[in-house]
């Protein structure tokens, strides 16, 4: 461990009774305090080995390491082991350690419990940590680099993350997929906004229709890649999918009512590019107009350039919000967004989320990829169409397996109690009576063992309300 100085006299932190936890790793003076806590100084290599035979195990929560040498030497010496779950530690440990989020100090305490509970599982990662050093030997890695130094080339994988110092550069790889209908000049200032302003450009946009009109004067603009099909969002987003280039490495969905801050796809493509096991990112939404009367385009550049920087910290796991996610394309491969869910534009975004997570691999929410859902209200559809997928997609999706009876059970209910509760005093801008309308359906439906989402697309289509902007429902 380092020896910090304190900020107020720049004398060690052990001297000063002022140090104070959150500007250090640690407080000498503090830990001394401390019975179960013994700092061992500088120790020679037979004492470390010492120390790894006799510890309940090493835990390792560094955020970037190039290799972990320490996880290795804990487990040749019988040691469990509790590392982080990114940069190289899951390739080092494989499944020999117990791993957790370096930003989720809780998940920590977890493993540390559970191994002082339980001599079975000890024995059971000294063993398997055992085996797996023997992937590991400076003869091999000596050869390796023999070989290397013999012939550069040889089993090279090309690296395609593109260098970021460029400003206004465009990314080899990265796709940005936008699915609109009915509102041309919403769309129009969102891409034209992305494009102009966003320190890294995509080498594919594509913005999917179901009629040309609904692209606007985009049209006319050879950066972006209109497509046609069917409507809805879960389709449109597959149509478009289907279109992206071979070598696509990252996609990212926006809604045409987000305005993304400047770095979001640059802080994307630097997330994916540095953590291989990334399979989901969602941005930090400031402000959010869907749970409102809608943000204008220019209120929401304003609140952009006013919101200050929300840091670089990463949540997890998160699900991501489909107004703004990005995925990396070899964990999509073959698969789709449920076409079956044809409305409440958050639930479809939650599913392939939740279908893409069977498979392993991190979700997480990152603070640094930042805008604005304006949540524009016109061409939004009826709220009997609304009420319904509120009560018949979740049970769906639990009968698929993408959602929990908990979860499920939680979704439901909340919107029954908001639906029913403000049915007499409702925003002018929900049409509550409709919505009531549309839970009660769907749960006669699901009563007569119907479970059929695709039904609220036969619903009648436009709500009554003579709502002002445009959006998904939520």
């Amino acid at each position: 461990m380092a020896d910090h100085g304190c900020r107020r006299s720049g004398r060690p932190a052990n001297r000063h009774r002022h140090c104070r936890r959150q500007q250090w790793n640690f407080c000498r003076r503090r830990c001394r305090k401390m019975p179960n806590v013994v700092l061992a100084g500088r120790i020679s290599d037979d004492d470390l080995a010492c120390f790894l035979k006799h510890a309940l195990c090493l835990v390792f929560p560094s955020i970037t390491e190039g290799f972990g040498l320490p996880i290795v030497e804990a487990m040749a010496l019988g040691c469990p082991v509790v590392a982080s779950d990114c940069a190289s530690m899951p390739e080092v440990c494989g499944t020999a350690a117990l791993m957790a989020s370096p930003f989720r100090p809780e998940e920590w305490i977890g493993h540390i419990e559970a191994l002082k509970r339980s001599d079975l599982l000890k024995d059971e990662l000294r063993g398997q940590g055992l085996e797996q050093v023997r992937n590991f030997s400076w003869a091999v890695t000596a050869q390796g680099y023999r070989e290397l130094l013999q012939n550069p080339a040889r089993g090279l994988v090309q690296h395609r993350s593109h260098r970021l110092s460029a400003p206004s550069s465009t990314v080899p790889g990265l796709a940005v997929i936008i699915a609109t209908r009915g509102r041309p000049a919403i769309v129009g200032a969102t891409v034209r906004h992305l494009l102009e302003t966003q320190t890294v450009r995509p080498a594919t946009l594509v913005v999917s229709c179901t009629d040309v009109s609904d692209a606007g004067d985009l049209v006319a603009d050879p950066r972006v890649t209109i497509v046609t099909g069917r409507p809805g969002l879960a389709t449109q987003r597959n149509i478009a999918l289907a279109t992206l280039p071979a070598e696509t490495d990252v996609v990212v969905f926006f809604d045409d009512d987000f305005v993304a801050h400047r770095n979001w796809l640059e802080s994307a493509v630097c997330a994916f590019r540095d953590e291989s096991r990334l399979v989901g990112l969602t941005g930090h939404v400031i402000a959010d107009g869907i749970k409102g009367p809608g943000i204008s385009f220019d209120v929401a550049l304003r609140l952009i350039d006013e919101a200050r920087p929300s840091g670089s910290r990463w949540h997890e796991p998160y699900s991501p919000y489909g107004c703004n996610m990005a995925f990396r394309m070899s964990a999509i491969g073959d698969t789709r967004f449920d076409e079956r869910l044809v409305l409440y534009g958050w639930l479809e975004d939650r599913d392939f989320a939740a279908a893409l997570a069977k498979q392993g691999g991190r979700f997480v929410k990152s603070d640094e990829a930042r805008g604005v859902h304006m949540g524009v209200k016109s061409g939004r559809v009826s709220g009997e169409r609304l009420g319904y997928s509120q009560i018949v997609n979740p049970l769906y999706m639990m009968r698929k397996g993408t959602m929990t009876f908990a979860q499920v059970a939680d979704q439901v209910l909340r919107n029954i109690a908001s639906n029913f509760g403000r049915m007499l005093w409702a925003e002018p801008f929900i049409d509550r009576r409709g919505r009531v309308i549309g839970n009660l359906m769907g749960v006669a439906d699901v009563l007569r063992g119907r479970l059929e989402p695709e039904r609220a697309a036969r619903l009648p289509a436009f709500s009554a309300l003579p709502l002002r902007a445009g959006g998904k429902a939520r």
